[in-house]
């Protein structure tokens, strides 16, 4: 006989009905409930114990570091405001700021301080940033970019002498530098030639070296020497013979000269040519009783002076200083030039201290640039 089928009895889901009152309620009670969580709870929770702030000397210290490296990057003392619980500091709107926030970060480690916190808020174009130690901190530094303050700390423009004596490793990295340096190359040498190819191909800008009578050295004469015993004549004649030589050059520098550059006589028969045949002349420098730019000046030449010797001793020490000199003239003044010769140690230094020159705010230009 067979069973049945037992009948499996499933429970009925119970359904609750709230009543429009009830329902009502029950979302006043959430919200008010959420308010205290939003507005006491979570404030106390997140709040915690406030920071110290560091001692009046450790402020001091910091302050110190922060403005010598403001200073180190061209950050003026006007740009620069105290506020009641914070610094406010100006800045350029294209200021390499990573470069910056880098350079202070290892300053401040120096003296057991560090960056805490750093963020930039692109719409304000302010940047917030809170020093400290531990659980201590300094007073917060706001950066504002600003798209009136100028972009640059000046323009300085380096030429590096005596290229043609010979064509090495040393000539070709100078050649080939990413920098925009000036070429500037002695006529009639073994390889002037070769140095004028490859300074055309890497796309610098070329100075004739021209040879000028010294007074106290010795030197070459194969032809090209201006020297002042020298009729007018020959004077011309050996400047058209270097400029043929070098026909791509965008003007002329005196190579030694220190005797030639001193004689009005001279110069004004030297800087009459070279103004005929459309090039400028930027006087070395290499006597302070130099007339070459009064005498430019008088018969409207284009011209410049150089400023300083970037490696008057070739010690690499000096040559840094003489860098970190010529990006606060560039500061100063607005613009700055600059005379190096093809030497390693220089290129060593240059190497090194060029894109410093660039992250500080100084830019790097071909001399023609600067003259006037």
């Amino acid at each position: 006989m067979k069973r049945r089928p037992r009948k499996i009895k499933t429970k009925k889901k119970r359904t609750f009905k709230l009543s429009e009152e009830k329902w009502r309620n029950g979302l006043l009670i959430a919200a008010v409930a959420l308010a205290i969580v939003r507005f006491v709870i979570v404030p106390l929770a997140t709040r915690g114990p406030r920071p110290s702030h560091l001692s009046r000397a450790e402020s001091v210290r910091v302050s110190m570091v922060v403005d010598d490296v403001l200073s180190d990057f061209y950050i003026r003392d006007n740009w620069r405001f105290k506020k009641r619980d914070y610094v406010e500091i100006h800045i350029p709107e294209k200021f390499k700021f990573v470069n910056f926030y880098v350079e202070l970060n290892k300053k401040l480690e120096a003296i057991g301080i560090r960056v805490i916190e750093c963020s930039e808020n692109p719409v304000q174009t302010k940047i917030t940033m809170t020093l400290g130690s531990g659980k201590k901190t300094a007073d917060k530094i706001v950066f504002i970019r600003k798209s009136n303050l100028p972009s640059t700390a000046g323009v300085a423009a380096i030429i590096i002498d005596d290229f043609g004596y010979s064509y090495n490793d040393v000539t070709q990295e100078f050649l080939f530098m990413r920098e925009p340096i000036t070429i500037s190359i002695i006529p009639g040498l073994p390889n002037t030639e070769r140095v004028v190819r490859q300074a055309q191909l890497a796309q610098k800008e070329i100075l004739i070296h021209m040879p000028m009578e010294p007074l106290n050295e010795d030197y070459d004469d194969h032809g090209y020497t201006i020297l002042c015993n020298q009729d007018p004549g020959i004077i011309r004649l050996r400047i058209q013979k270097a400029i043929s030589e070098i026909p791509v050059a965008a003007g002329i520098n005196n190579h030694q000269g220190s005797k030639a550059t001193a004689d009005r006589k001279v110069m004004n028969v030297a800087l009459r040519e070279i103004k005929r045949n459309h090039l400028f002349f930027i006087d070395s420098r290499t006597n302070s009783k130099s007339v070459a730019l009064d005498v430019a000046k008088k018969i409207h030449l284009a011209s410049a002076a150089n400023q300083m010797f970037i490696d008057a001793r070739e010690d690499e020490d000096f040559m840094k200083m003489q860098m970190k000199r010529l990006a606060d003239m560039a500061n100063k003044k607005g613009r700055v030039i600059g005379i190096a010769h093809v030497r390693k140690k220089t290129l060593q230094v240059l190497k090194k201290m060029l894109p410093e020159l660039e992250t500080h705010g100084v830019r790097l230009v071909p001399v023609s640039k600067l003259v006037r």
